[in-house]
This record gives structure tokens, sequence and C-alpha cells, in this order.
């Protein structure tokens, strides 16, 4: 993924603590030689071993698990903040006619 210089972030405390703070994110990856992506929750966690590892869920019935072991990288990508908003939740006004 190209970042310009000016809009790189290396400082490894500060990427850390954005991905805790922000941990719904899309995982991308290769299904039957073309991308696929899923908006999933992805925890930061440290293994046994005392590596950072990302982990999550994927419901079943989601097919991109199924060429995990396949793909050798995969893609995250983070976009900070993040809500749903319900349309139940606006009131709905007469629109004058």
């Amino acid at each position: 993924m190209y970042i310009p210089d000016d809009q790189k972030n290396e400082n490894l405390y500060e990427i850390k603590s954005f991905l805790r703070e922000n941990s719904f994110g899309i995982l991308v990856s290769q299904l039957n030689g073309k991308p696929w992506a899923t908006h999933i929750p992805l925890e930061l966690e440290v293994d046994s071993d005392g590596n950072d590892v990302l982990t999550a869920h994927i419901a079943k019935a989601n097919p991109q698990w199924k060429e995990f072991d396949q793909n050798e990288e995969v893609l995250c990508i983070f976009n900070g903040p993040h809500a749903y908003v319900s349309s139940s939740w606006y009131k709905e006004e007469e629109v004058p006619t």
C-alpha cells in the first residue's frame, strides 16, 4: 500500500494505541484468485512468544476463511473511529408540499 513519506507513522506505540482504540477493520485477502474483504473487529493481542498478533472471528458462512492457509499475507485496513447510526434514531418530519 502506498503511503506518502509525510503521512507515514512509524511510531509503534502510536500505531498500537490506534489499533486498540479503533479495532474495527477491513480484512483483505485473496479468495479464488480475487480480492475479498470483510469488515470485522480485529483485536491486537500478544502471543505467548511476545509477538503482536491480530485476532478476529469470521463467520463460518463467510468463505474468506477457507483460503487463509494458502494466503501468506493479508491486508488489514483501520479507518479510525466508527459508529453505526440506525435510521430508527431519526425523527421523521413532514416535508411541506
